[in-house]
């Protein structure tokens, strides 16, 4: 059964700074696109995009009704924060 996401008028001056900073991780990862050719500009990519996924599914945890839902997006915005920091190890070599 999908239930839809409904953010309330309570949360939203919560979740603006979120807002703002997803549209900012967009807007770096459309700079790195045009730098891509520079293998660091990649690894850092994958680091944005990862942080992106994480600032979205918390938005949407918080816009969950039930407590499953809650949780599968809970579940789902720590994956890429365990990703990112083996990422980070590859900006030593691009030095």
């Amino acid at each position: 059964m999908f239930h839809y996401f409904a953010i309330r008028s309570d949360q939203l001056p919560y979740l603006v700074p979120y807002f703002l900073s997803a549209a900012l991780m967009l807007a770096m990862l459309a700079y790195l696109w045009r730098q891509r050719a520079n293998p660091l500009a990649r690894y850092y990519g994958w680091v944005i995009v990862a942080q992106f996924v994480s600032t979205v599914a918390y938005v949407l945890e918080i816009a969950a009704d039930e407590l499953a839902i809650k949780a599968f997006w809970d579940d789902l915005q720590w994956e890429p924060v365990a990703g990112r920091h083996p990422r980070c190890l590859f900006y030593a070599p691009c030095r």
